[in-house]
């Protein structure tokens, strides 16, 4: 997808994994693409940790749950982020668009995943809400959003004895289950700025669906 708008992945390209894990999608890319500067972060220690390890040639660093990175204003060509959309809350999705917002090129690419009506029978099961219930939800606001009812219980329990598995310590106020309609992404996410090229559902297992951002030429 990032070569189809543009992206060259050459020794000047700058691409970002944000909220990298132990880095799925980082194994393909510097394999076939190696000439290009991989950057990766992630609230949590242990997963940075496991990136600086195995991928050596990737700059990992620790954020906060909520901005600023540490990139400077239009350095990145290419941000791409597997189900980290899929966790935030109306709030921390748009002060993280901003962000990303900020630090991506003008006519730079910002490709996350999301949860869409695919993932609609699955989240039904996770919450006290019906499938029926939750259809009517998404087409009155939508979106929906859960908190993960564990977040709170593990920060209620205090730290952990062992900092890198105090999962409660590194992420926000609240974290859960988001699931939103494509006419939601194209009303509110062109709001940080972007331009919405296109939903492709069901990328990811049959669930999730990959939006495609531009940071537009001129902004």
């Amino acid at each position: 997808m990032a070569r189809f708008y543009g992206v060259k992945f050459d020794s000047s390209t700058k691409a970002l994994d944000f909220g990298c894990g132990v880095g799925r999608q980082l194994m393909p890319l510097t394999r076939h693409f190696p000439n290009a500067q991989y950057f990766a972060v992630d609230v949590d220690p242990s997963s940075v940790e496991f990136i600086r390890k195995s991928y050596p040639g990737v700059i990992a660093e620790v954020n906060g749950f909520m901005p600023p990175l540490r990139f400077a204003d239009n350095e990145m060509d290419l941000i791409y982020s597997v189900s980290t959309f899929s966790h935030f809350d109306v709030v921390t999705q748009s002060a993280w668009l901003r962000e990303l917002f900020r630090i991506t090129k003008p006519g730079g690419l910002v490709l996350p995943t999301i949860e869409g009506s695919r993932a609609l029978a699955k989240i039904a099961n996770e919450t006290v809400m019906g499938n029926d219930e939750l259809k009517e939800t998404l087409r009155k606001d939508g979106v929906f959003y859960k908190e993960y009812a564990w977040l709170k219980e593990l920060q209620k329990r205090g730290p952990a004895l062992t900092a890198n598995v105090d999962i409660a310590s590194f992420l926000g106020d609240s974290y859960g289950n988001t699931i939103m309609t494509p006419e939601f992404i194209y009303r509110n996410w062109s709001a940080a700025g972007f331009e919405v090229l296109g939903i492709s559902e069901g990328v990811i297992d049959e669930r999730q669906d990959l939006v495609v951002l531009r940071r537009p030429v001129n902004s």
